[in-house]
């Protein structure tokens, strides 16, 4: 899936290599104040000069930081509402460099807060993702719509959930966006509060979204639950709270597998344990027949085939084909699972 955070990053990196479109634009990259001031005072009309991809001294100003610029260059004319080639303006670029001054001076100069680029975004959706929540504020207040949705269906709230920075979710609640709108791949807010990537908790802002209603086991158009997909995410700890939160531990995937399975094969020794504990049945078996216990036989885990028989697992379950847990273990050679199979009295 290609989010709107990968795009951005794309087009970032690709602008700033293409920044060299003129003396006042290596002026603003650069942050020369004076330098950029100079070149105005000898002639005006280069507030709205154009480098690559249409963008203006503006758009690089806001994508470099450089505040100070920003604002002299909104002082002296720049357009506001001027969009680049791919149809991001200067307050898509501000709101996602939490620029809030200049966020402020765009808006109050005439600056579309609703303007869309070639994906559909708004600034409200690059605020989100830069997770600045004054900046998201200060565009709700000017007319933003909490409902806008990118072209690959993307809300507001996703964006948030994704960046899991609760403060900027709060807002838009506030706004009585529908908690669990869907985007064009079936994905909650839930969900995309589990997408990889991301260095905080997603635990704050699963608790925030489940507080206000959000359904736990939603499935997206893969057939994902949020519980499989903090798995499938390697999100141990948001799988152990959605469990706790009445997460179905019994789901299964596109290959008939439990929760459990899964887990056995990520080798997720506490996790399993609390499955179990909740009601996992050790004896379910997926769409070929194998159960947990196979695959721990079949992983040569000894610890884990002493904790599913202990939780009542079968040592004689046979697969579509037949074959027992010590069948596996014998011919893939996992001594230790083996004795552990032949003392609960498993047969090949």
């Amino acid at each position: 899936m290609r989010s709107l955070s990968r795009w951005l990053l794309v087009f970032i990196m690709g602008m700033s290599r293409g920044a060299s479109g003129g003396e006042i634009h290596d002026a603003v990259v650069q942050g020369n104040f004076e330098g950029v001031r100079a070149l105005l005072d000898a002639n005006a009309e280069l507030v709205s000069a154009e480098g690559q991809n249409s963008l203006t001294p503006l758009h690089f100003a806001c994508m470099h930081r450089h505040e100070d610029i920003a604002l002299l260059l909104i002082t002296r004319g720049a357009d506001p509402r001027k969009s680049s080639g791919t149809g991001d303006t200067p307050l898509h670029l501000c709101a996602s460099y939490r620029q809030l001054r200049v966020v402020e001076l765009l808006l109050r100069r005439g600056a579309d807060v609703r303007a869309r680029n070639s994906h559909d975004a708004t600034p409200l959706h690059y605020a989100l993702y830069s997770g600045e929540a004054t900046i998201v504020r200060a565009l709700l207040a000017a007319g933003a719509d909490p409902l806008a949705r990118t072209r690959q269906g993307s809300t507001p709230l996703h964006e948030a959930a994704r960046t899991r920075v609760v403060s900027t979710a709060e807002l838009l609640l506030a706004h009585r966006v529908a908690v669990d709108t869907v985007d064009d791949y079936g994905a909650t807010p839930l969900m995309r509060a589990l997408d990889p990537g991301i260095s905080r908790p997603p635990e704050p802002m699963l608790s925030l979204l489940l507080d206000r209603g959000a359904r736990v086991d939603n499935r997206d158009k893969q057939g994902f639950t949020p519980l499989q997909i903090a798995l499938k995410n390697g999100l141990v700890s948001a799988a152990e709270f959605l469990v706790s939160r009445g997460a179905d531990i019994s789901v299964r995937d596109a290959r008939g597998r439990t929760v459990l399975h899964t887990a056995v094969i990520g080798r997720l020794r506490d996790f399993i344990r609390l499955l179990l504990k909740r009601g996992a049945d050790p004896n379910a078996a997926d769409g070929e027949g194998l159960t947990s216990l196979h695959y721990a036989s079949w992983d040569g885990n000894a610890e884990l085939t002493r904790v599913l028989l202990g939780a009542g697992a079968l040592a004689n379950a046979r697969d579509a084909r037949g074959f027992t847990p010590l069948w596996y273990a014998v011919r893939l050679s996992r001594g230790p699972v083996e004795s552990e199979l032949r003392k609960a009295g498993g047969a090949e």
